[in-house]
């Protein structure tokens, strides 16, 4: 058996969790990406100008969805206690919501004010969705103050250990951070407290990347800055000021968060920021405008930037009912594809705000770092392993038996059959237990069989080198999915049939050998094709046997014979 074989190592992203598959914003205007792709809603109660939020389970139906102050059930009624929170419909980010890890009932909502009136500050308020038969509903822990004054500006990142979560504001008329752990217990009332950057106190966005890695926040004026963001301790640290003047407004992270993108509402010109580029100066220097958003352009155009989970990054066009879209927004400069008012909604207006999330949702729980049928595929979990107590795998292969489970941070299995197969990953976190599910695809490793056939003496290429003797022999390739393309080669050698022909003839006759007749002795060739397309040698061996001549003198009378 001979091998050769090419094999491809790469490391696979999978699909995100659908918490945030469902929008609720502007004058009762939503989309729905349970499809893969934004279908628009008309049944939103939501009005507002700028803040708002919306929360799905893991499987993406819709939970509830809030303004900041009136919180509305899935069925599209006001939760009894759900009026009261202390958002504002001019607060750029006026809500956010959050699970509370180990929790399936669980969840608070983050209210900010209006610029105009910080000292109402950052609050929370919590929803049990056990209530009312799975309703859910406001308890008594509402409006709890965390921090103030507070801005407009609110986000939240995965906590490093994979399962917590981090809620994180810019405290007014100051450079200060305030970030706010979110455990099993709840929320920590004790911030981690950072300075970094310029003061603020107006409108525009703060947002995550979806590895929590990186922040990044708008300010009205002077513009737009970059933070790095520890999501292990909650610190933020190293601020570079972005600039490109007043009116910022929206922010986002490309998916694979080496790209930032910024909105300036005056005028509606959109940034991109390529943050492999280097040093601060580079990064500064990599601005490059990649499109102008739209809308009634009184006062403004555009608004907000939003991941979503089908990986492209939408834009409100202001007081139109339709949505503008970065299409590829992992491809550095005008490759990123903006395309403006692509979503129709329907006669539901978009203005300033659309929803954000947990950046989190938006980035695997887990990579693997092969995708073929019948290789080992290994299991990368996207938290620091370090911080978490222990882990169990469910691989979706029930015919793998025992295999199909594990406790390892880094286990691999091996697909025998091509397919999709739930992944699920089950972290032991302190108090908490968190099951996070990802869909894997299993690309099919083809076989082809050939069984060709050579006549002894000829050669054929099978197993990396030319052959010339019978047997089976296995090339391995990849296909254009990186996967393992087997080509098994049966090889026939038949063999080449020789006679010999010994024959006689008289000087003078003349016998058929070599391709023509032949008059003279020797040995002739004749190379024919067999019946398996092989060579039949005949080989005549001639013989001329001479002609005797014998003279006889003798007399006779005549008259006689």
């Amino acid at each position: 058996i001979y091998t050769t074989g090419i094999f491809l190592f790469i490391l696979l992203p999978l699909y995100a969790q659908k918490e945030a598959n469902i929008w609720y914003f502007g004058r009762n205007a939503g989309v729905d990406f349970n499809s893969g792709a934004p279908v628009p809603l008309t049944n939103g109660q939501l009005s507002t100008s700028e803040g708002c939020a919306t929360i799905s389970d893991a499987n993406g139906n819709l939970l509830f969805y809030t303004d900041g102050i009136t919180v509305w059930d899935r069925n599209h009624n006001v939760m009894p206690n759900g009026t009261g929170l202390m958002g504002h419909p001019s607060s750029a980010q006026s809500a956010i919501i959050v699970p509370r890890p180990g929790s399936k009932t669980i969840y608070y909502i983050f209210t900010v004010p209006y610029s105009a009136t910080p000292a109402v500050g950052l609050r929370y308020s919590e929803v049990d969705m056990s209530l009312r038969s799975g309703l859910g509903d406001i308890t008594v822990n509402k409006n709890i103050l965390l921090a103030s004054p507070a801005c407009e500006k609110l986000t939240s990142v995965k906590h490093a250990n994979g399962v917590d979560y981090w809620v994180i504001i810019k405290k007014t008329n100051t450079n200060q951070f305030n970030a706010f752990h979110v455990d099993c217990n709840g929320v920590n009332t004790t911030p981690v407290v950072s300075n970094a950057g310029i003061n603020t106190n107006t409108w525009g966005y703060l947002a995550a990347s979806p590895d929590g890695k990186r922040l990044a926040m708008a300010e009205n004026s002077p513009g737009f800055e970059l933070y790095d963001f520890d999501n292990a301790t909650g610190v933020v640290s190293n601020p570079i000021l972005l600039g490109n003047g007043g009116g910022a407004y929206g922010v986002a992270f490309s998916p694979d968060n080496n790209l930032l993108y910024g909105l300036r509402i005056h005028g509606g010109a959109i940034y991109q920021w390529n943050l492999l580029a280097g040093s601060p100066a580079a990064i500064i220097a990599s601005a490059t405008q990649i499109g102008t958003a739209v809308g009634t352009g009184s006062p403004y155009m555009g608004g907000a930037l939003q991941l979503a989970t089908d990986g492209k990054i939408y834009v409100p066009d202001f007081n139109w009912p339709s949505l503008s879209v970065i299409n590829n927004p992992n491809v550095p400069g005008l490759g990123c594809n903006f395309q403006t008012s692509v979503v129709n909604l329907l006669g539901r207006n978009a203005v300033l705000g659309l929803p954000p999330f947990v950046s989190g949702f938006f980035a695997p729980d887990f990579t693997v770092s092969d995708s073929c049928q019948n290789r080992p595929v290994t299991f990368n979990i996207a938290a620091d392993t370090s911080l978490i107590d222990s882990v169990k795998w469910d691989f979706g292969d029930p015919l793998a038996g025992p295999g199909n489970y594990s406790t390892d941070f880094q286990p691999t299995h091996t697909y025998t059959n091509p397919g999709l197969y739930l992944v699920k990953l089950t972290f032991y976190v302190s108090c908490a237990i968190d099951t996070v599910t990802d869909t894997v695809l299993i690309n099919p490793a083809p076989v082809t069989t050939l069984n060709p056939s050579i006549c002894q003496g000829d050669a054929f290429f099978a197993g990396g080198q030319w052959q010339t003797s019978p047997g089976a022999y296995y090339d391995t390739l990849s296909t254009y999915l990186g996967c393992d393309s087997i080509i098994i080669t049966n090889l026939s050698v038949n063999p080449v049939k020789t006679t010999t022909i010994d024959t006689a003839i008289c000087q003078g006759d003349a016998f058929f050998a070599g391709g023509q007749w032949q008059t003279n002795p020797g040995t002739y060739y004749d190379t024919l094709a067999t019946y398996l397309g092989c060579d039949s040698i005949i080989i005549t061996n001639l013989t001329v046997n001479p002609v005797k001549t014998t003279t006889i003198d003798t007399a006779i009378c005549q008259g006689d014979a």
